[in-house]
């Protein structure tokens, strides 16, 4: 506890328990503080504290090993600074298939490997005869950076099984988004908490670390305790929109440092620089190489989507037209038709499972794809709403990704490759100030 890690991490577990406290026991009081943005601010400070600390005593005391919290720690206050400064920037980068998305599927991917080249010198060492707590690390690891990406599904669109489509929300081949999102909840904080926090400060009681040491198990770095922390107040706080994905690159930088620290050149300011900079860069890479790589795009395949998103176009508008239709109701709404069609259906949205969409089954489009709403490149069809701040314009589309797979359109307007069909809209369109027509409720 005397060392800069152990009141580092001190002062991080009481600004967290002050958090889950005031949630807990002073509801309308933290939540005004929330609102205010008091508490964000207030987080902000305290990992801006705690990164100070570490980094100057990684300077002046000689701790090097310090600066990997400091890294992780970082990438929060950057997240920060970005939304605050540059919130478009911000919501573009936290969003799919961008760089923060695959500078964490690079570190988890480093992690793997790094885990790996740490067994096989344990046991080329004779330490241990079989080293499966690292192997286990390296498999997880793996499987994370994999699933970040639902197992290249988006980069190659195939099909998923039926039952990926109907049971995950994303209708995407991974099995994190299968589980319900409490579930969710409890196992990333489980494996922060767990393995970031507990078993590090319990392995060093002398008791729990020899039988930890017997089992083979190994706790990770204490110079990693206070990253780990901040990630998981980051998590209970989740400031901003998708900030779970800003935890999971912090989690993955967690697990690449302390598999740095069982490699041969293992801690130091280098090492994790270097290892943070290649994470960063690979992800800028392939956040932009991604974007470039388009699907075949021949003309059957942009017929079947232009007649497809028609069709659903008309179903949509004729819904929009009733009283129970949920669209019109709703201010802003960005979701996968499937997802839609499945939550609102007490509002009628089942019919679209019988309109001009499902009736072109057997001419061009597929059975599967029809009960799943999926375009020609197996990704699904998405619903987009917008309702201007003074309720006086509207505007609501059908589109798919088209083949970048990737959200080019705004929510005026469609722009890239995406193809799409205008549901409805009336009142002057902020982005190009035009007006549709005069009766309020004009299909394009």
């Amino acid at each position: 506890l005397k060392s800069p890690e152990g009141l580092c991490s001190l002062a991080l577990v009481g600004f967290l328990t002050f958090c889950i406290l005031g949630e807990a026991t002073f509801q309308d009081g933290y939540s005004a503080l929330v609102e205010a943005r008091w508490i964000e601010w207030a987080m902000f400070y305290t990992f801006l504290g705690v990164a100070t600390v570490c980094l100057v005593c990684a300077l002046r005391a000689r701790r090097t090993e310090l600066l990997a919290s400091v890294l992780i720690v970082a990438v929060a206050l950057y997240c920060q600074l970005l939304f605050q400064w540059f919130p478009e920037v911000f919501h573009w980068s936290v969003r799919e298939d961008e760089y923060i998305e695959w500078a964490t599927v690079w570190a988890f991917l480093g992690a793997a490997i790094l885990w790996v080249v740490a067994a096989l010198r344990l046991r080329r060492d004779g330490a241990v005869k079989l080293p499966w707590f690292f192997l286990a690390l390296a498999l997880f690891c793996f499987a994370v950076a994999m699933e970040e990406i639902s197992w290249g599904q988006r980069l190659f669109a195939y099909r998923p099984p039926a039952y990926f489509l109907k049971e995950n929300f994303q209708q995407e081949l991974n099995v994190h988004n299968v589980v319900s999102i409490d579930g969710r909840m409890l196992l990333l904080i489980a494996i922060i908490a767990g393995y970031g926090v507990v078993f590090p400060f319990l392995a060093g009681f002398r008791a729990v670390g020899a039988l930890t040491h017997r089992i083979g198990l190994v706790p990770p770095p204490t110079y990693l305790v206070p990253a780990f922390i901040a990630a998981l107040t980051l998590y209970f706080n989740y400031p901003w929109r998708l900030t779970g994905e800003v935890v999971e690159l912090m989690l993955g930088f967690g697990f690449l440092f302390a598999a740095l620290s069982h490699v041969r050149f293992g801690v130091g300011a280098l090492a994790f620089l270097g290892a943070a900079s290649a994470c960063v860069a690979l992800g800028l890479v392939t956040g932009w190489a991604s974007a470039k790589v388009v699907l075949p795009a021949n003309a059957d395949r942009i017929a079947d989507a232009t007649n497809e998103v028609e069709a659903l176009g008309r179903d949509f508008f004729r819904l929009a037209k009733t009283r129970r239709g949920h669209l019109r109701r709703i201010r802003h709404l960005h979701a996968r038709v499937y997802a839609y069609v499945v939550k609102y259906q007490r509002s009628g949205t089942g019919a679209l499972w019988k309109g001009n969409f499902s009736n072109l089954v057997g001419i061009d489009l597929a059975t599967e794809r029809a009960e799943y709403f999926l375009d020609p490149w197996n990704l699904p069809y998405w619903i987009a709403k917008t309702r201007s701040a003074d309720g006086r314009s509207e505007h609501a589309v059908v589109y798919s990704f088209g083949p970048n797979r990737r959200r080019d359109s705004t929510g005026w307007r469609l722009l890239g490759d995406d193809i799409g069909a205008v549901i409805y809209e009336f009142g002057t369109n902020p982005e190009t100030g035009r007006r549709p027509g005069k009766d309020g409720l004009s299909k394009k």
